[in-house]
C-alpha cells in the first residue's frame, strides 16, 4: 500500500471541492524557490500533487521573488480562487490583488 501525504491528501481534497477548474502541478515539477515557499506542508513524495491555488497563497505569503513570479504566471482562474482563501497578510494579498487587475487589463 503506497503511502499518501499531506500534500497530496490536501490538493485532492481542494481539487474535488473546487470541481473540474482546479489545477495542480506535480511537487517535482515545481522550481526549487516553490518548493522551499511550501515548506510547511510535510514532507511531499515526487509525485504528489499540489493545488495551483495552495502555490499561489504560499508562494505570495512566503515565498521569493522568483516563486511570486511563477505563481504570478500560473492560470488566472487559481490566483482568483486564491484570492478567496483566508490567512492572508495583508501586503501579500494586495500584491496578489494588483496583479489579477493587471492580467485581468491584459486580456
Amino acid at each position: 500500500m503506497q503511502r499518501r501525504s499531506a500534500v497530496s491528501r490536501a490538493a485532492a481534497g481542494e481539487l474535488s471541492a473546487l470541481g473540474a477548474a482546479a489545477v495542480a502541478k506535480r511537487w517535482a515539477d515545481l522550481p526549487l524557490e516553490v518548493q522551499q515557499a511550501l515548506y510547511n506542508l510535510g514532507t511531499p513524495e515526487e509525485g504528489d500533487l499540489v493545488a495551483t491555488d495552495q502555490i499561489v497563497f504560499y508562494c505570495f505569503n512566503y515565498g521569493a521573488v522568483r516563486s511570486l513570479s511563477y505563481a504570478s504566471a500560473l492560470p488566472l482562474g487559481s490566483l482568483q480562487r486564491a484570492a478567496l482563501l483566508s490567512g492572508w497578510r495583508p501586503k501579500s494579498l494586495s500584491l496578489l490583488r494588483a496583479v489579477l487587475h493587471w492580467r485581468k487589463e491584459k486580456r
